[in-house]
């Protein structure tokens, strides 16, 4: 996460995110991850199928855009996501106490 951990026994001015906070900022990050990976396969599939595609058959054509405004559908999604993380979870500050305690829970090992 793009926050700033916070050493035992340093206090912060500003707002902290709390363990709940955590826990769902690191649920979206690995959503967000997991949105990537597949979008990166699917560019790559489209990619292929694009070289494939029958300029002369409307339906090949068709077909072919119809993946395309899918593949567009599920990046605007994934950039959504993204929107909604940096506001809420990017550049806050947190107690490396907690994280380390959520991480733990989730079974996130950095």
């Amino acid at each position: 996460m793009a926050g700033r951990g916070l050493a035992p026994g340093v206090r912060y001015a500003g707002p902290t995110l709390s363990q709940p906070e955590l826990r769902a900022c690191l649920q979206q990050e690995r959503s967000i991850n997991d949105a990537v990976l597949a979008l990166d396969r699917e560019e790559q599939d489209l990619a292929s199928a694009g070289a494939r595609v029958n300029e002369y058959s409307q339906r090949s054509v068709d077909d072919y855009n119809r993946r395309v405004e899918t593949f567009n559908a599920r990046a605007q999604e994934a950039n959504a996501m993204v929107a909604r993380f940096n506001h809420y979870c990017a550049n806050r500050a947190y107690y490396e106490s907690d994280m380390r305690s959520v991480e733990s829970e989730l079974g996130i090992r950095r």
